[in-house]
């Protein structure tokens, strides 16, 4: 019996043996496998972590460097953008910090008359804003019917037609053109290159009242008859203007036309080019 129960609890203890081993040696494994694990993921990631951890401090410091040069700026006025030339620019500035002398100023050393032949020379060069430039100052030191003339000549040579316009009937209202054929005439060029042929038709007409000898009153009266379909009275002026030798194309291109328009072919082909 003694024996028996020797075996008995010699087995138990055999089998108690084998499943402690057992289970020992199954949490080694597992502890192995996760350990692999856990090796290889932290074999992974340094690498990465370490390189973010290297650009995160690097962005760290440049955006404070930035920050101070930012601020430096704004404490003293620097403007990194600003180039060499643009300070060269603002040393220039402040050198010439005088205004621009006023274009209008008179000479003290020069007469109306040297103003006067200024203007006549930039009219020859073609230089109309120079040549008014001139005959205005010309004006301030001597106002005289010619002078006036000539600044209504320039204006219009400038296509400057309102200001022509204004120009002579404020002229006209202070009496220095009440009675200038030429003025007249000056009105009505503007006029007429603003297509206001009923006013220009009057201005030509005045202007040839106070000179019936002026020829360009005439063609400009004949082309805005024309214009005011006024054919045959054009033709009348026409003539008038083409008897006194005007010079131009004008009067033969407006007599061509207004004998077509009244189907006049015989009178048309004379004057048509």
């Amino acid at each position: 019996m003694l024996l028996l129960s020797c075996c008995i609890l010699g087995d138990l203890m055999n089998r108690y043996i084998f499943f402690g081993l057992l289970l020992i040696t199954g949490s080694l494994v597992f502890w192995a496998y996760e350990d692999k694990e856990k090796t290889e993921k932290y074999n992974k990631e340094p690498k990465i972590t370490q390189e973010y951890r290297e650009e995160m401090f690097k962005k760290k410091v440049y955006d404070e460097e930035t920050k101070k040069d930012t601020d430096a700026s704004i404490t003293t006025g620097f403007n990194p953008l600003k180039d060499e030339s643009q300070k060269d620019t603002d040393k220039s500035t402040t050198a010439n910090s005088n205004p621009l002398k006023d274009e209008s100023e008179i000479d003290p050393n020069l007469t109306d008359v040297d103003y006067y032949n200024n203007a006549i020379k930039f009219q020859n060069e073609n230089n109309m804003s120079e040549a008014l430039l001139n005959i205005e100052k010309a004006i301030k030191l001597k106002k005289t019917l010619k002078y006036l003339q000539y600044k209504a000549y320039y204006l219009q040579k400038s296509e400057k037609y309102n200001e022509v316009i204004n120009f002579i009937y404020e002229t006209i209202d202070s009496s220095e053109f009440e009675n200038d054929y030429y003025a007249y005439y000056l009105l009505g060029e503007a006029q007429f290159a603003l297509k206001k042929y009923t006013q220009s038709k009057e201005s030509y007409k005045k202007s040839i009242e106070l000179n019936n000898q002026y020829q360009y009153a005439y063609l400009g009266l004949g082309k805005s008859l024309y214009h005011l379909d006024s054919k045959k009275k054009a033709i009348e002026y026409l003539l008038i203007a083409k008897k006194k030798n005007i010079k131009g194309e004008d009067v033969d291109d407006y007599l061509c036309k207004s004998y077509k328009d009244l189907n006049d072919e015989d009178n048309a082909i004379k004057y048509c080019k």
